[in-house]
């Protein structure tokens, strides 16, 4: 994969997770928000991609990309020249189509927060192992991390246990923020600490 420029796209500032530790909270849900809204020209994105004469690399988060109006139409057209990596949380139907329709050889990679407490609320599972591997199988290199938010870090053994049985290595991401009047990752403790770094090595 040869590529001349990497570019860091925040595509959309829209979710339909609430994680307590997210710091775009205050304005999911609102449109206005949106990078690119109802209007914008998904052939103009591409063509000023193409224009530029270079090879692009183009990590897009959000928000929720996949939320985004005339998301796959827009993947589909930017790999057509350039390369493109994902940040997910792989809630969303369309990753269907996206698994159908995208060359897995143009996708660096897909990187899928799995934001346990969400997808338990959400009823969200399975449904995050029956796209997971669908995309492996596909061919797409994916990899999942989980935030280790206090409350999240307190139970990661059993989490990374379960979905290591079920195919998925789940690798922790370091919390940055507040929780109980401490600020992560300053104030995990020692003990914390020594739980993190062997999760990294094994993961």
């Amino acid at each position: 994969m040869r590529y001349d420029i990497f570019a860091n796209w925040r595509i959309n500032l829209l979710c339909n997770f609430r994680c307590e530790y997210c710091f775009y909270s205050v304005f999911i849900g609102d449109k206005k928000k949106q990078n690119l809204d109802g209007e914008y020209s998904i052939e103009k994105v591409i063509e000023g991609f193409n224009k530029s004469g270079l090879i692009w690399l183009i990590y897009i988060t959000g928000g929720e990309p996949f939320l985004q109006p005339g998301f796959l139409e827009l993947c589909r057209g930017l790999t057509e020249k350039h390369y493109i990596g994902i940040n997910t949380n792989l809630s969303t139907k369309n990753i269907y189509d996206f698994a159908k329709y995208i060359n897995p050889e143009k996708v660096r990679f897909i990187h899928s927060s799995l934001h346990i407490d969400e997808r338990k609320r959400l009823d969200l599972i399975d449904d995050f192992l029956q796209k997971y591997h669908l995309l492996k199988k596909a061919g797409f290199n994916i990899y999942v991390t989980q935030v280790l938010y206090p409350p999240v870090l307190e139970k990661f053994d059993e989490i990374f246990e379960f979905f290591k049985k079920n195919g998925v290595i789940v690798r922790p991401k370091i919390f940055r923020g507040y929780y109980k009047e401490k600020h992560y990752p300053a104030d995990y403790t020692q003990k914390e600490r020594e739980k993190i770094l062997n999760y990294f090595e094994i993961s």
